[in-house]
């Protein structure tokens, strides 16, 4: 056999032995040089189901599909937040404030105890009870100013187990005290500019803005103080500093003002004042909680109504019902 025959039979034999690539392999069923052809009855039978899924929004499609592996009995219904407000009515959101179970005590006197608070939104609630009933030790732990012993807030959903003044501020929840706390050295116009930042630095430097005067002399308008911007507040009479104290409440757009006793000490012309800013402010969304002594304006302002007596509420309702219940002649005139 020569070279050349070699050669050949040395190919042919290759040949008679290499494997066939996968490509090359037929396919079962197939001709060799056909291509699977697509079934247009199943193609149309996937289609409505692809737009369906592309229409579902990505959270509830996993929502429904999670409900429908439940039994029917565990699937979730979704009809709106619903809660009970003070005054035992149903109310559609849930309380703007919820306070749990609080207690304070100094030494062996308990302050507040097991107090509970529900404060619906867009509501003027007063919280109302004799002398040592625990209303102004509740109001500086609700704000931060006092610790207690045990219990809950939550604010506009947010649970805040040790509140903090400034805190509270920035999540839309300010107050006002028994004696009006402004700068007395500071004029009218810079106490409500340091209640718009929350701190006396900001009359330092670069911090305060023409947008900051042109709003702190908008409230100062509003409330009639306009006059008095440059003169210190100490200068003010002490009706002037209460509307000054609830002016720099306001400044910041709050969603919640609590008003500790704000017309105590003042005149019955202030008081009005008072009444007319609270109810403007009530109707532009803002929620109060006051605690006030004067009976004739707590129940011609305020719906609800809470009673504390010794450090926990006895009665919640609006103001006929609580007039008629006869445990708040009680707590306030003794056995």
């Amino acid at each position: 056999m020569g070279a050349d025959d070699r050669r050949a039979h040395r190919g042919s034999r290759a040949a008679v032995l290499r494997v066939p690539s996968r490509r090359e392999r037929p396919v079962p069923g197939l001709v060799r040089g056909d291509l699977p052809r697509r079934d247009p009855a199943a193609a149309a039978r996937r289609r409505p189901v692809a737009r369906r899924v592309d229409q579902e929004p990505s959270g509830q499609g996993i929502r429904r599909v999670r409900d429908r592996t439940r039994p029917a009995a565990t699937r979730t219904r979704w009809s709106g937040p619903v809660s009970e407000t003070p005054a035992g009515r149903h109310a559609p959101h849930p309380p703007l404030l919820d306070v749990r179970g609080l207690h304070r005590s100094f030494g062996g006197v308990h302050a507040v105890r097991e107090c509970s608070i529900a404060v619906a939104p867009h509501t003027i609630t007063g919280l109302i009870g004799p002398n040592g009933s625990g209303k102004t030790t509740a109001f500086n732990i609700i704000t931060g100013y006092l610790a207690a012993t045990s219990g809950e807030v939550r604010f506009a959903g947010t649970r805040h187990p040790r509140p903090d003044p400034r805190r509270m501020y920035q999540a839309g929840l300010t107050r006002t005290f028994q004696q009006a706390r402004v700068f007395p050295e500071l004029t009218v116009l810079e106490n409500l500019v340091v209640a718009a930042r929350r701190d006396v630095r900001a009359l330092f430097g670069r911090r305060v803005t023409d947008r900051d005067r042109e709003q702190a002399m908008d409230m100062l308008s509003e409330f009639n103080l306009a006059e008095h911007a440059g003169k210190k507040a100490s200068a003010l009479s002490y009706g002037q500093r209460k509307l000054l104290d609830f002016a720099a409440a306001l400044i910041s757009d709050p969603r919640l003002v609590m008003l500790d006793e704000p017309t105590a000490g003042v005149n019955p012309v202030m008081i009005e004042t008072m009444e007319r800013h609270i109810r403007d402010r009530h109707d532009r969304g803002v929620t109060f909680l006051i605690v006030e002594h004067d009976m004739n304006f707590v129940m011609r302002v305020c719906d609800p109504i809470i009673v504390l007596n010794q450090g926990a509420p006895i009665v919640a309702g609006s103001p006929a019902q609580v007039q008629a219940d006869p445990r708040v002649l009680q707590a306030y005139l003794g056995d």
